[in-house]
């Protein structure tokens, strides 16, 4: 009888530890998203997500929290520069010396050389 007592205790302490790690990972990607480090806290979140889904039925709120900092990470990500204009992918890209320039090189056999507007 004791030793299921004992059983009982460590498998609710296990949840406890995995429930505060879930946790853990939400705040850091909330400060990670603060700090204008989106794509660290797209990853924080996603580990979030893969570790609430391993534990399977989980409190609400904690769900919640993880949903809504997944949904934050992935659609309030901000686009800041694009280089559009060729026709295939692109494979290659290098930027010069003094970042003035960037060339980029596609599968479509074009050379693009990009400067800043």
């Amino acid at each position: 009888m004791t030793s299921y007592f004992q059983y009982r205790r460590a498998a609710i302490s296990e949840l406890e530890a995995r429930i505060s790690e879930i946790q853990a990972l939400v705040s850091s990607s909330e400060g990670l998203f603060a700090s204008n480090r989106r794509l660290d806290a797209l990853i924080e979140a996603i580990k979030a997500k893969g570790r609430m889904q391993k534990l399977g039925k989980i409190d609400t709120t904690i769900e919640n929290q993880v949903i809504n900092i997944l949904r934050q990470a992935v659609y309030e990500v901000d686009e800041y520069n694009r280089l559009s204009g060729h026709k295939a992918a692109v494979m290659t890209v290098d930027i010069s010396p003094d970042s003035k320039l960037i060339a980029s090189g596609s599968v479509d056999k074009t050379i693009k050389l990009w400067a800043q507007n």
